[in-house]
């Protein structure tokens, strides 16, 4: 079937994989200040790994996706345990510099490992799934929203309701003050970092897990990831959340009206017209949240 109720509902179901990224962009973002252009590369890093852990496993494809997740953990921990906190405090520029150098080196990795093409994971439920009202929602997309939505939710209780959360919103209020409290920023910071890259995984697991992907994929997950991380007014899981469905939305009808080729035009003019309205976007009034993650 196809028509404005399936559209809208392959666009929400979109949403949440939109929704996790942002989350994992935005934390790291806010927590950090590093603007990780290289969060492309990390995404596709995790659709690789689920990739070969299925062809490897042979069992379930999801089992292979809290893997590639601890494995994307422990690259971010150490990435920012080594080398980027050193560069927490750096002049901007200095950073982006690093982070496009890491983007390249990432990219160059990739295509060199794999340089055949996208590549796609073929699941025994990727199509089957309920019809609802008349609207045909498949498993896998459901299952992958499923996954995502108690991914954000899992980030935003772990921020918000432990005590290590605490530490890691204190950090990101003032850096220096928490170091005067004692508490090890060195560490949040790479916890932070590792977090971010975890949900990287994540998304790129489930990306592969519904759809197809490639080694010049990684653009447009980084750019997709800040627009929607930007809509939500780079603060809130709550906002993320929003912000991702209304851009799956939008993308959905998008690619209904338009070609393919539009697609991200749509999604970049939304962001750049949200912006010229709100420049904290669009969720960030009613989202606020003290030390920059919820």
């Amino acid at each position: 079937m196809t028509g404005p109720a399936q559209v809208t509902a392959y666009g929400v179901l979109d949403g949440g994989l939109l929704a996790v990224l942002a989350v994992g962009l935005s934390l790291t973002l806010r927590m950090t200040g590093i603007i990780n252009v290289a969060y492309g590369e990390f995404v596709l890093i995790g659709a690789y790994l689920t990739w070969w852990l299925d062809g490897h496993l042979a069992a379930d494809p999801f089992l292979g996706v809290p893997i590639a997740m601890a494995v994307l953990f422990l690259l971010g921990y150490l990435l920012q345990r080594l080398v980027l906190n050193r560069f927490v405090d750096a002049p901007l520029l200095l950073s982006l510099l690093l982070m496009f150098g890491l983007s390249a080196l990432l990219q160059s990795v990739i295509v060199t490992l794999h340089p055949n093409g996208p590549q796609a994971l073929v699941t025994p439920y990727a199509l089957a799934g309920p019809s609802i009202a008349g609207v045909d929602v498949p498993l896998g997309r459901l299952l992958a929203f499923a996954f995502c939505i108690v991914c954000v939710c899992a980030v935003s209780a772990f921020i918000n309701r432990t005590r290590l959360g605490l530490v890691v919103r204190a950090v990101g209020m003032n850096r220096r003050a928490a170091r005067l409290a004692g508490i090890d920023v060195r560490h949040v910071h790479a916890l932070t970092f590792g977090i971010g890259t975890a949900l990287a995984g994540a998304g790129g697991a489930m990306v592969a897990l519904v759809g197809s992907f490639g080694p010049g994929d990684s653009e447009v997950y980084t750019m997709v990831s800040f627009a929607v991380a930007v809509l939500g007014g780079l603060r809130g899981v709550r906002g993320a959340l929003a912000a991702g469905i209304v851009v799956g939305v939008a993308q959905a009808w998008a690619a209904y009206f338009f070609s393919a080729v539009i697609v991200y035009a749509v999604v970049f003019a939304l962001a750049v017209g949200v912006l010229l309205v709100d420049p904290r976007g669009l969720f960030a009034a009613r989202d606020p949240v003290a030390g920059g993650a919820r």
